[in-house]
């Protein structure tokens, strides 16, 4: 049976606004971070200061979080998408209006806010929509426009420059043009808020894994970008290379969508996740050992971002397979809560790691922490806990 045999034309036109939509939170992540970053460093704004702007906007989304599934069930998906592409839009014309760091604070506030909740919305709009057989397939499609506007990010500062409207003004025209297909979407059924999060007894039976892999996922990516440069250049590499390998990794991710999420529709999740976990760890153990080695260090960046975008996009498929319902948005809530934390705690222990051993520390940081997810998901499948397709 295919997908459109069981979704009417209204439905795949609600996926599809929902999809595309992603996009926008896709771009506004990429660019600002960067973006706001430089602005600051060329007024000669501290690091510690800049540093605090961008904790502003990730701590924004991390205190929304509990809150979205209410809003949901209090405006409709599509309303509330629809209000967030209009306060990112505001947001973004403001940040350039105001360029000077203590009103930003409030600014990205607001920006954290309205991004985190777009991006629950569209999550828990997809899920609710898309039949069993096909998820993966249709949550690759998801992750892969959310990847992309990921990486447009790098690409507009690298075409209009850090300096002027132009880089905001390409941010605002594909953050509008992402939320243009929300117009002739249909609005998914209501959900039911119920205050609190999903009962444990289940969470950890079935939903555990898909759960724990954000909190992997916030460690990974978090530290990862923050630090993969400097572990770069404390291993002799130049600083362009140095940075350049966040885009290989970047890269990996955006490769693996659409084939993972096809795979995420033939064979178990679970052990489709796991799989990947372990890739992960491998890649890490070994990447002490080629990092000073061309033919080697570009692939198996390639092969972490990979890993770890497979992990999003099965992660991210289980939780529709196993939650459902009004429990649906209260347990991606719960999943972007945890991905937050895991940003928060993972930087400050890499650092750690880089500052003890330079040349090793970081990669055989996140080692541990691919070691400790992929020892919790065996413990849990040789249990027969988590049942997945």
């Amino acid at each position: 049976m295919t997908a459109e045999a069981i979704i009417t034309s209204d439905q795949r036109r609600s996926l599809a606004a929902a999809i595309i939509c992603t996009s926008a939170v896709g771009t506004t992540m990429g660019l600002m971070w960067p973006l706001l970053s430089l602005i600051l460093d060329g007024q000669g704004v501290d690091g510690r200061m800049i540093g605090l702007s961008s904790a502003t906007q990730s701590l924004a989304g991390l205190a929304i979080s509990p809150f979205v599934p209410w809003s949901i069930s209090l405006f409709g998906m599509r309303r509330l998408a629809g209000g967030c592409i209009l306060v990112i839009l505001a947001a973004l014309a403001f940040l350039h209006l105001f360029e000077n760091v203590y009103p930003w604070f409030a600014i990205r506030l607001v920006l954290g806010a309205a991004v985190t909740t777009l991006f629950l919305c569209t999550q828990t709009w997809v899920n609710r929509l898309a039949p069993d057989h096909a998820r993966g397939r249709i949550i690759g499609i998801f992750g892969f426009l959310w990847s992309a506007g990921f990486g447009m990010g790098p690409l507009i500062i690298r075409i209009a420059g850090a300096g002027g409207w132009p880089p905001f003004l390409i941010a605002i025209l594909l953050v509008a043009l992402a939320g243009i297909p929300l117009l002739l979407a249909a609005e998914p059924e209501v959900l039911v808020y119920r205050p609190g999060l999903p009962r444990l007894p289940p969470l950890l039976s079935l939903g555990g894994v898909a759960l724990a892999a954000s909190l992997f996922q916030g460690t990974m990516d978090a530290t990862g970008d923050s630090f993969f440069p400097l572990f770069g250049l404390r291993n002799g590499l130049a600083q362009g290379d140095a940075v350049t390998m966040l885009i290989v990794l970047q890269i990996g991710v955006l490769a693996i969508q659409l084939p993972i999420g096809w795979a995420a529709d033939r064979m178990s999740r679970s052990r489709l996740l796991l799989v990947t976990t372990v890739l992960a760890f491998v890649i890490c153990l070994l990447l002490p050992h080629l990092v000073r080695l061309p033919l080697g260090l570009w692939p198996s960046l390639f092969l972490l971002g990979v890993a770890t975008g497979g992990v999003w996009t099965v992660s991210l498929a289980l939780m529709g397979e196993v939650f459902r319902g009004e429990q649906l948005a209260s347990a991606l809530a719960l999943r972007s809560i945890l991905y937050g934390l895991g940003a928060v705690v993972g930087p400050p222990i890499g650092g750690l790691a880089l500052g003890a051993w330079s040349g090793s520390g970081l990669p055989l940081m996140l080692a541990a922490v691919c070691a400790f997810f992929a020892l919790f998901q065996i413990a849990l499948l040789r249990s027969g806990r988590l049942l997945s397709r």
